[in-house]
C-alpha cells in the first residue's frame, strides 16, 4: 500500500507542465454588482476602474476597464483583481484574457496552404461541370436530363445552377442526389419568412445586392468598434474580414434577383455582429450570444479555438453562461438556436470533442461532407457532433485535382458585391444547417431548441455506402463519429417539424463518481471505471427514461495529453470515443474536461457505465507514458418518458424486432448501411415517411436473399401502385385557395399540406385519436343540414385533403395487420412470400375498387373544387372504417 502511495506521489511530480501558449491578460475585467448605476460607478471608482458598459443580458455584470494596467501582458493583475473582490458589495471579479478564435474557413494545414487561403476566380468558367450552362448561367435543357431538370428550381440567379448541394443533379462529377433536399421545403412554401437569423463573425457587408433586402439592423451590432454608435456591423475590407459576409450569403441571400446564388433560407432575415475582428474576450462572446435574444432566433458561429490538435478548450465562465441562458429564456423561453462549426482540424487529427463550445448541449455542432456524400479531409470527428452538411471538399488527399480545374464547393456573397464558388470547410457548414434551421422554424415557430436537435435525430441520413463506423444505438439511432445522426436533409425536417409536438421537460440526473480513484494508467495500458445508476428514478424533478446528451467529466494527469484516448459505453452498449490520440498534441497539463455524445440518444440510462482510458502513443513519440485518472461523473440529459414520443426514429433496412428483441447497441454493416441509404434516398424522392414503419414489417419477414429480393420487389410494385398516383392528383385538385368554402374552416391556410401530416404521426396512437375525433361526427353532421363550412372550430386537417389521407392512413393500417396477420400463422418460410404477396394485392385491390376521385354524384374535382356531397362521401369512409380500425388497436 505505502508502495503505492509513493509510487503516485513520485508520478505527480513528475508531470511538470508544459502545454498551452501562456495567457495573455488585458486591461478588461468582468465584475458582478448588486447594486443601481451609481453605486457601480462608485466602486469603479474607488479602485481606479471605469465602467464601460452594463452585459445587459448577463444581468448584474459590468465591464470594467483600468486605464493604469497595461492593455496586454503575461502577468495577471492578481492584486488589483483581489482588491476589488474584498469589496462587499463585489460577487465575482474575472479579469479578461485573450482568446485565440479562429474563423473554419479552408484550414491553414501547410505552407502550400499559406499561399492558398481559399483560392477564387473571377472567371467563372474554370470550374469543373458535368453539364454546359448557357449565357445565362442556366442549364441547357438537352444537356440535362428531363427528370433531374424537374428537381430544380427556375431562379434567374445565374450561379443558382452551380449549387449542387441545393439540387445535386450530378453537375459537379458528384452523385446525384446528395443535396440538402431543400427544394421539397421551398416548393411546399417555407422559404425562411418571419425568422431571424445573426452571423457572429468579422462583420457583414449589409449593402451588397444580394444581402440588403434581407438585411436586419436590429439583428446587427459591431462589438469590436466601441465608438461606433450606429452599431454597423460593416467589416474592415482589407481581404481578410469576409467571412461573415460569405456566411451571411448561405443562409439569406435573396432568390430570383439575378444576383450571385440563392440563400437557403432565401426570405429570412439577415443580421450580423462584428466580433472577430480585434479582441476576443470571455465577455465579448457571451454578450454576443445573447444579443438580443428575443429577436434573434438564430445565430450562426463558424469559428472557435485554434483546429491544430494540440488545444483543449472550453467556453469560459461567462460564455458557457451565456449558451445556457440563451437556451433556455431566449425566442420567449422556447430557446436559442445555436449552429456551429465542428472545426477544421481533419487533417491536424484534431477532435472537435477536445473543443467544449462544440461539444456543448447548447449548440448544433455541424461538420462538412462533399459531393458524393463522402466526409470532407478537414473536417473533424467526435461524438458530440450531431449532424454533417454538404460543403464540398476532397475526401482524401487534399487539393488533389482543384488547381487548375477546380470543383465547385459554396456558392455566397462576397465583400464588394463579390460572388465566389469556391466557399467551404465547416465555416460553410454551420451557415448552411442555420438556413435549414430557419425553414424548419418557419414551419413550426413554437419548436424548442430541444426539439430542433429531435428533429435532426429523427431525419439525418446515411449519406454514403461505402465509410462505415456506423452503430445502430440501443434505441434505434444510427451514430457515427464522423457524421453524427448523418445528412442533415431540410425538406424532411421541415415536414416533421410540422407536425411535431414539444418534447417534455429537460431532466438533469447527476451521477457523481468519486474524486479520489487514483487509478494509475501505465506505459501502451488501460484503465477503467465504472458508475451505476437507475436514472434518478427516486427524484421525480430528476427521474430520466430517455436519454438525450449525456456529459462525462474526467480528470487525468499523463505525460503526454496527445496519446490519450478516451471511451464511454453506456448501458446499452454504445461505444462513445470521447477523445481521441492527437498526434501533435505534446502537452502534459492536467485533463480537467467535461467532454459529451449524443450517440445514446433515446436510450434508458439505467444500468453500469463504463469509461475507458488508454494510453495510445503513435510510432514517432517516445514511449513510457505514466499518469492517473482521479475522477469521473456523469450528467445525464432526458426526459421522464411520461408523455408518448412525437415518433421513434426508424431504422428502415433494419427490421423492427431485430432491434426490439436486442435492445442493444450494435455495429452496421456494409449491407446494413447500403440498405439504409437505399430505403432513406427513396423517402428523400417523394416517399412518405409513413411507409418506412410498412416497410420494416415486411422486411422483417424475410427469410433467405432470395426472399428479400422478392419482398422488395413487392415493395417496389406496392409504392407504384396507381392509388399513390391518385392520392397525389386528389392532393393537387385540392389546393385550398381554390375552395372558398374549405378555406373558411382551414384553420392552417397554405400551410394545409403539412399539417395533414397529424393524421401519420408515426406513433399509432395518435392515428387512432386522429380517426375517433368527435369533429368527424360534427363535422359530416353540419354538412348534411346545410353544407355551411364558414362558422365553427374544426381542426386543420378538416378538408378534402385531409380526409382523403385519413383514408390512405386507414388502409395502411389495414396494411400492417395484414402483414401481423402472416406472421401470425406460422407458416413456414416458403410460404411467406406467397402470402404476402396476396395480402398485398387483395389491399391494394380493395383501396382502387373504391375510385376515390368518383365519390358522389354529379363530381366536380377536375374543374378544382369539391361539392358537399363528395365531402360526406369522403367521411362516411372514414365512419364506415372506424369501428374495423378500432378493433386492430393492439397490431
Amino acid at each position: 500500500m505505502l508502495r503505492s502511495v509513493v509510487l503516485k506521489v513520485v508520478l505527480l511530480l513528475a508531470l511538470c507542465h508544459h502545454g498551452n501558449p501562456e495567457p495573455t491578460f488585458l486591461n478588461d475585467f468582468a465584475v458582478e454588482i448588486d447594486g443601481d448605476s451609481d453605486l457601480v460607478e462608485l466602486v469603479a471608482g474607488i479602485y481606479g476602474y471605469r465602467v464601460v458598459k452594463r452585459i445587459e443580458e448577463l444581468g448584474n455584470v459590468y465591464h470594467f476597464r483600468h486605464d493604469k494596467i497595461e492593455k496586454r501582458s503575461k502577468r495577471s493583475a492578481h492584486e488589483h483583481v483581489n482588491k476589488l473582490s474584498a469589496d462587499p458589495h463585489v460577487q465575482r471579479v474575472e479579469q479578461q484574457q485573450l482568446l485565440h478564435r479562429v474563423k473554419r474557413e479552408y484550414p491553414i494545414l501547410h505552407d502550400k496552404q499559406i499561399e492558398l487561403p481559399i483560392r477564387t476566380y473571377d472567371d467563372k468558367s474554370v470550374y469543373h461541370r458535368i453539364y454546359p450552362l448557357d449565357n445565362n448561367g442556366k442549364f441547357v435543357r438537352g444537356s440535362l436530363p428531363e427528370e433531374l431538370a424537374e428537381r430544380t428550381m427556375d431562379f434567374k440567379d445565374p450561379f443558382y445552377s452551380d449549387m449542387w448541394y441545393i439540387t445535386n443533379l450530378g453537375q459537379t462529377g458528384g452523385t446525384v442526389g446528395r443535396d440538402i433536399n431543400v427544394v421539397k421545403a421551398w416548393k411546399r412554401g417555407y422559404t425562411g419568412k418571419g425568422v431571424v437569423v445573426s452571423v457572429l463573425d468579422d462583420g457583414l457587408d449589409h449593402t451588397h445586392k444580394d444581402l440588403k433586402k434581407n438585411y436586419d439592423a436590429e439583428a446587427s451590432a459591431d462589438f469590436n468598434d466601441e465608438e461606433d454608435t450606429k452599431q454597423d456591423p460593416t467589416p474592415q475590407k482589407n481581404g481578410a474580414n469576409s467571412h461573415g459576409t460569405r456566411c451571411a450569403g448561405e443562409i439569406a441571400a435573396e432568390a430570383n434577383n439575378n444576383v450571385c446564388g440563392v440563400g437557403v433560407a432565401y426570405n429570412a432575415k439577415i443580421g450580423g455582429v462584428r466580433i472577430l475582428d480585434g479582441p476576443v474576450t470571455d465577455l465579448l462572446e457571451s454578450n454576443a450570444l445573447l444579443f438580443k435574444n428575443q429577436h434573434i432566433d438564430i445565430y450562426s458561429a463558424s469559428w472557435g479555438p485554434s483546429d491544430d490538435g494540440t488545444h483543449m478548450e472550453a467556453p469560459h465562465h461567462y460564455t458557457a453562461a451565456a449558451l445556457e441562458k440563451g437556451s433556455k429564456e431566449g425566442r420567449g423561453g422556447k430557446g436559442s438556436i445555436f449552429s456551429w462549426a465542428t472545426g477544421n482540424g481533419g487533417l491536424k487529427g484534431d477532435d472537435c470533442g477536445a473543443d467544449g463550445y462544440t461539444s456543448s448541449i447548447y449548440t448544433i455542432s455541424i461538420g462538412s461532407i462533399n459531393d458524393d456524400g463522402l466526409s470532407a479531409y478537414y473536417s473533424e470527428a467526435c461524438s458530440s457532433t450531431n449532424a454533417v452538411i454538404y460543403t464540398g471538399g476532397s475526401h482524401g488527399t487534399p487539393f488533389s485535382g482543384d488547381y487548375d480545374n477546380p470543383k465547385i464547393k459554396v456558392v455566397t456573397t462576397d465583400v464588394n458585391d463579390g460572388c465566389i464558388e469556391g466557399f467551404v470547410g465547416t465555416s460553410a457548414a454551420a451557415p448552411l444547417a442555420a438556413g435549414c434551421f430557419a425553414l424548419v422554424l418557419e414551419a413550426n415557430p413554437e419548436l424548442t431548441w430541444r426539439d430542433v436537435q429531435h428533429i435532426i435525430a429523427e431525419t439525418a441520413r446515411i449519406p454514403n455506402r461505402e465509410e462505415t463506423g456506423w452503430v445502430m444505438n440501443g434505441a434505434g439511432y444510427h451514430v457515427s463519429h464522423n457524421f453524427g445522426f448523418g445528412a442533415l436533409d431540410c425538406g424532411a425536417m421541415v415536414a416533421k417539424a410540422q407536425t411535431w409536438n414539444n418534447v417534455e421537460a429537460q431532466h438533469i440526473c447527476l451521477v457523481n463518481g468519486t474524486e479520489d480513484l487514483a487509478e494509475v494508467i501505465e506505459s501502451k495500458g488501460e484503465v477503467t471505471a465504472t458508475l451505476t445508476t437507475d436514472g434518478c428514478q427516486d427524484n421525480p424533478d430528476a427521474i430520466i427514461t430517455k436519454l438525450e446528451h449525456v456529459q462525462a467529466h474526467v480528470k487525468i494527469n499523463f505525460t503526454r495529453r496527445g496519446d490519450l484516448e478516451i471511451f464511454l459505453t453506456s448501458p446499452e452498449g454504445t461505444t462513445s470515443q470521447l477523445l481521441k490520440a492527437r498526434k501533435h498534441d505534446d502537452s502534459n497539463e492536467t485533463v480537467d474536461f467535461t467532454f459529451m455524445t449524443t450517440h445514446s440518444w433515446g436510450e434508458k440510462p439505467d444500468g453500469t457505465w463504463t469509461l475507458r482510458v488508454k494510453d495510445s502513443p503513435s510510432e514517432d513519440k517516445p514511449e513510457g507514458n505514466k499518469g492517473i485518472l482521479y475522477a469521473f461523473s456523469l450528467t445525464l440529459y432526458g426526459t421522464a418518458g411520461n408523455k408518448p414520443s412525437t415518433s421513434s426514429k426508424e431504422t428502415s433496412a433494419i427490421s423492427d424486432t431485430e432491434i426490439i428483441s436486442t435492445k442493444r447497441s450494435r455495429i452496421l454493416s456494409q449491407q446494413d448501411i447500403s440498405n439504409i441509404v437505399t430505403v432513406e434516398d427513396r423517402d428523400a424522392d417523394g416517399l412518405e415517411v409513413r411507409d418506412k414503419r410498412t416497410m420494416n414489417l415486411i422486411r422483417s419477414l424475410k427469410g433467405s436473399d432470395s426472399d428479400r429480393d422478392e419482398v422488395n420487389r413487392l415493395l417496389e410494385d406496392m409504392n407504384n401502385r396507381d392509388i399513390n398516383k391518385i392520392f397525389d392528383q386528389l392532393a393537387d385538385q385540392t389546393d385550398n385557395k381554390r375552395f372558398n368554402s374549405i378555406s373558411n374552416f382551414n384553420t392552417a391556410g397554405d400551410n394545409m399540406e403539412g399539417v395533414v401530416g397529424t393524421l401519420v404521426d408515426e406513433e399509432q396512437k395518435g392515428t387512432f385519436e386522429s380517426l375517433n375525433s368527435p369533429h368527424l361526427d360534427i363535422f359530416k353532421k353540419k354538412l348534411d343540414e346545410d353544407g355551411d363550412l364558414s362558422n365553427g372550430e374544426y381542426p386543420s386537417w378538416m378538408n378534402a385533403e385531409g380526409l382523403q389521407d385519413v383514408i390512405d392512413r386507414i388502409d395502411r393500417v389495414l396494411l400492417k395487420k395484414k402483414a401481423f396477420d402472416i406472421d401470425a400463422v406460422g407458416e413456414p418460410q416458403e410460404k411467406i412470400q406467397n402470402n404476402l404477396e396476396k395480402s398485398v394485392q387483395r389491399i391494394m385491390s380493395e383501396v382502387n375498387n373504391e375510385k376515390p376521385l368518383q365519390r358522389g354524384q354529379g363530381s366536380n374535382i377536375d374543374s378544382g373544387s369539391m361539392g358537399t356531397s363528395e365531402m360526406i362521401d369522403l367521411i362516411e369512409q372514414i365512419l364506415n372504417k372506424r369501428d374495423k380500425i378500432n378493433k386492430i388497436k393492439n397490431v
